[in-house]
């Protein structure tokens, strides 16, 4: 399986409670930055999204980034993190590097859930995503 090279990075950053809608704003540019730092010379279609989540959707004050690098052989690798404002955008942008640095074509919390020949229908691929995500939804599975 190769991973073929990366051309897309995707980020999505929120803050809830009483923190500032520029501090998912900050958090983005700052993992957008560390990324493209990790991954010299590559052009990379960027996609962000920083948002303050709604008190209906939040309890509490808090911070977090999810994002994931896409490559052109339909693969996705991914970093995370929650907590203190720019801090996380570091984790999640550092978790991603690693992952990118290896050259594997999945992250090491994916890899004992690949099979060699996956089923060609997309409901598994979906149900892949959905249980490895934790309820948060890929926008497409090829």
């Amino acid at each position: 399986m190769e991973r073929g090279d990366v051309i897309g990075l995707h980020i999505y950053s929120y803050v809830a409670g009483t923190l500032s809608e520029s501090i998912s704003q900050d958090s983005a540019r700052v993992a957008e930055d560390a990324v493209k730092k990790a991954l010299p010379g590559v052009q990379l279609k960027v996609s962000k999204t920083a948002r303050k989540e709604s008190a209906a959707d939040a309890v509490g004050n808090g911070s977090g980034i999810f994002m994931w690098a896409e490559t052109d052989k339909s693969r996705v690798l991914a970093g995370s993190a929650v907590g203190s404002k720019l801090t996380d955008a570091v984790k999640a942008a550092a978790m991603l590097g690693e992952h990118l640095k290896t050259g594997a074509a999945v992250d090491e919390h994916l890899q004992d859930q690949v099979y060699d020949h996956p089923p060609k229908s997309s409901a598994f691929c979906l149900w892949l995503v959905y249980n490895r995500l934790n309820s948060l939804r890929l926008f497409y599975c090829s």
